[in-house]
């Protein structure tokens, strides 16, 4: 059973990393700006990686520190 704390742990990472993706919003911003989607995806693609691989590496911290609390997840 997964307790309730870890569970926001990995819930918090999941909205996080659900933002990296080419969404509606991406396309929207690159009409609004006027530009060639696949310019501004590529613009934006160092941000997305980063924000994926910190993601990434805080799920792997959560699944190996989720008995210790909401507290300690937070501070790592």
């Amino acid at each position: 059973m997964v307790s309730s704390s870890s569970s926001r742990c990995h819930c918090a990472g999941a909205q996080d990393q659900g933002g990296i993706l080419i969404s509606d919003t991406t396309i929207m911003a690159s009409a609004g700006a006027e530009c060639k989607h696949v310019h501004h995806v590529s613009s934006q693609l160092p941000y997305a990686l980063t924000v994926a691989l910190m993601s990434f590496l805080t799920f792997v911290v959560a699944g190996f520190t989720q008995q210790l609390g909401i507290a300690a997840c937070a501070a790592i």
